[in-house]
């Protein structure tokens, strides 16, 4: 796989349409996911060491994942999630859903416009919005 450069996504000028260019999904979800791992938000997705064992932790990309890809061990087959650890862990949404509600929160969005759009119910948003509220307090 290849992963564009962080240059290549301006996010100076960035509105709803150029935004959702950005994170759309194509094939195995690879647009979003360079995305994340170009601004940090997941880590890179490159061998590295095993956790459980001394063997070596390999990227497998498939659709069927939540994020197109997770890392296994070529010794103990242990599997990690790509999102272990990072703000999408425990998150059931698609991640341009999470991105897109990241965006409409900053963009001041009111839950019950954001809702329809998104396709989740008012309480839903709320949650999430009140989620990525406490979290930027500690950033």
């Amino acid at each position: 796989m290849t992963l564009v450069s962080r240059n290549d996504y301006d996010l100076s000028n960035i509105n709803l349409i150029n935004f959702h260019s950005i994170i759309r999904t194509e094939g195995e979800k690879i647009v979003g996911l360079e995305f994340c791992v170009n601004h940090r938000l997941l880590p890179p997705i490159i061998s590295h060491d095993c956790l459980y064992c001394d063997g070596l932790m390999k990227p497998r990309f498939q659709a069927r994942y939540k994020f197109g890809v997770r890392f296994g061990c070529n010794k103990c087959e242990k599997v990690i999630n790509i999102s272990q650890d990072t703000w999408f862990f425990n998150s059931k949404l698609d991640i341009e859903k999470n991105l897109l509600l990241i965006y409409l929160w900053t963009m001041k969005i009111p839950a019950n416009k954001v809702g329809p759009a998104v396709g989740l119910n008012k309480n839903t948003i709320t949650d999430w919005f009140n989620f990525i509220r406490d979290v930027r307090r500690f950033i």
